[in-house]
């Protein structure tokens, strides 16, 4: 058994040092080794060298044979109470869920996700909870690209239904993340009141209110930023100096949170908040205040390397021309 484990930390060294065939190699040692052996660690180290040598496949761009190595460790280690192997075929469905998802349709990744959370969405194991909890999230996204924003949706509400009632935090970001995607897709279906009722739900359960600005990680905190940023738009059709208002109160909150975690999630939504706040000013008639809040933003944003910034940038040049007549 030793023997077997020095074989998989080898190929696990060749895969980490980009040798794709070598890792291949090794983990195909390590199975014969362990023929006949049948003992939990035996199992263990068997569907570990198939996962490792699946993700060599990909890195070849032998997609066929990779999905088949994934689904070999399904096939053969679903029933295995262990907590390994539990997540082992946790992982294995999360690789072919992925490929079904990159080279055949979001219907087919869809359907396995469905299976795993029918599989493993109950399990007690953190970890294995948080690998679920990602393919449902990556479903929600996938339906978004493909524009199937009803099915969306769907897909949101049922993650944050099955995760609600969770204090652990990697939930409560889950369940987060979930409602703002689902808001966002309301919002392209033109569903205003209930985009506002989810993006409300984001604040209830995170903001300032709850006391855990403090304690969010920086990624929540971003996250309600971006929730005060949207009901903040909504206000602004009937009442730009209201809309101006939560802008100012959740700017005054969340700026003290990015001095201390110093988050580029959180940054980058407060800065399109700021963008947001001067439209909300020129919105309000003072007109001049607006185009030196553009010019704040546009200057902090000169020459930055990342893209965000970049077209925020773009975006307070466009608003500013509007206002500058």
């Amino acid at each position: 058994m030793q023997f077997a484990l020095a074989l998989l930390a080898d190929a696990v060294a060749a895969a980490e040092q980009a040798q794709p065939d070598e890792a291949i190699n090794l983990t195909l040692l390590v199975e014969k080794t362990l023929e006949g052996a049948d003992s939990a660690e035996a199992r263990d180290a068997r569907a570990a060298a198939r996962l490792v040598r699946a993700g060599q496949l990909r890195v070849l761009g032998e997609v066929a044979a990779a999905e088949a190595t994934y689904r070999s460790v399904i096939a053969d280690c679903t029933g295995d109470p262990e907590v390994e192997l539990r997540y082992r075929v946790t992982a294995a469905y999360a690789n072919v869920i992925q490929l079904r998802a990159g080279f055949g349709t979001v219907d087919e990744a869809a359907s396995l996700a469905a299976e795993l959370v029918e599989l493993r969405g109950a399990d007690r194991e953190q970890s294995i909870r948080e690998l679920v909890a990602l393919e449902r999230e990556g479903i929600v996204l996938r339906y978004l690209e493909a524009g199937r924003d009803d099915e969306a949706i769907a897909a949101a509400e049922q993650l944050v239904a099955a995760l609600a009632e969770s204090d652990v935090a990697a939930d409560r970001l889950h369940v987060a993340r979930a409602l703002t995607n689902g808001g966002l897709a309301l919002r392209r279906l033109g569903r205003e009141a209930e985009v506002l009722s989810v993006f409300q739900k984001v604040i209830a359960r995170y903001g300032a209110e709850t006391g855990a600005v403090a304690t969010n990680p920086p990624e929540l905190n971003a996250l309600v930023v971006r929730a005060i940023a949207e009901c903040a738009l909504i206000a602004a059709a009937r009442d730009a100096e209201g809309a101006l208002f939560i802008a100012d109160s959740a700017l005054d909150t969340y700026r003290v949170a990015e001095e201390t975690d110093g988050s580029a999630e959180l940054a980058g939504e407060l800065l399109r908040l700021r963008v947001l706040r001067a439209r909300f000013l020129g919105g309000s008639g003072r007109r001049e205040d607006a185009l030196a809040a553009y010019d704040e933003v546009i200057a902090e944003c000169a020459g930055a390397p990342d893209e965000l910034r970049r077209a925020l940038a773009e975006l307070a040049a466009r608003d500013r021309a509007f206002f500058a007549g």
